[in-house]
């Protein structure tokens, strides 16, 4: 098959899978991005063939590599490495109207209350640092917007360009992403809709929503009238 950008990659699945449609087997919770993208990926998958399929898949693994520091001894654990297909970033309402990076950024800086140190026994508070040790082609972000006590209201600043270099293992590498898509979600955790929009090859935006689409503007994308924006799509550039 031709070789396809990942924004092409994007604008034919997202066609595809909100087309066809998408649910959540629990109707108490947003649907799980994991989940989400698995589907889209078996949608996708007859029409980009085994080549098409694996190289889907490499392009959205981000390895990240993670240590933690004991604040009382010095005693550092040894690297964790994980590969993430989405980045699960809570909305802490302490940094309501701040733009998507400084929630990355504290998503990224895990605080970890209680933690007994393997050198000096001790329990104390630490922040686990978490670093990009392989940058993925394209990045997804979760916006977890359902909390235990129902709908998180805390308001974010999409930005068109998300700059995650500071987080990178490599001091050298730039790490510069740009919005493909988005899914939104009108409603709330217990029942609602999704539209999603895509940038097509053609660098215009298409708006998904069943089975209809039409063209709109980058600010409709940024701040969806009615909707809130639950998964983003960054692709680096």
């Amino acid at each position: 098959m031709p070789t396809l950008e990942p924004d092409t990659f994007f604008f034919i699945g997202l066609t595809e899978f909100f087309v066809g449609g998408w649910a959540t087997d629990n109707p108490e919770e947003y649907g799980d991005p994991d989940d989400q993208f698995t589907a889209m990926l078996e949608m996708m998958s007859e029409d980009m063939g085994a080549m098409g399929h694996t190289r889907f898949q490499a392009i959205h693994s981000t390895l990240l590599t993670s240590s933690i520091r004991c604040s009382s001894c010095g005693h550092t654990t040894d690297p964790h490495h994980s590969a993430e297909r989405t980045l699960s970033v809570p909305l802490e309402s302490g940094l309501s109207g701040s733009n998507l990076e400084v929630f990355v950024a504290a998503f990224l800086r895990d605080k970890i209350s209680g933690y007994r140190c393997e050198g000096c026994q001790k329990s104390v508070n630490v922040i686990r640092d978490v670093k990009i040790a392989s940058p993925a082609d394209v990045i997804s972000v979760q916006l977890k917007r359902a909390g235990w006590n129902g709908t998180v209201k805390t308001k974010v600043g999409i930005t068109r360009v998300l700059d995650l270099t500071k987080h990178a293992v490599d001091a050298s590498a730039q790490l510069r992403y740009e919005l493909v898509s988005t899914v939104s979600h009108q409603g709330n955790s217990r029942f609602g809709h999704y539209i999603a929009h895509a940038v097509g090859p053609d660098g215009k935006w298409t708006e998904f929503n069943d089975e209809m689409t039409r063209k709109v503007s980058p600010k409709a994308v940024l701040m969806p009238p009615g909707f809130k924006p639950v998964l983003l799509y960054y692709k680096r550039v």
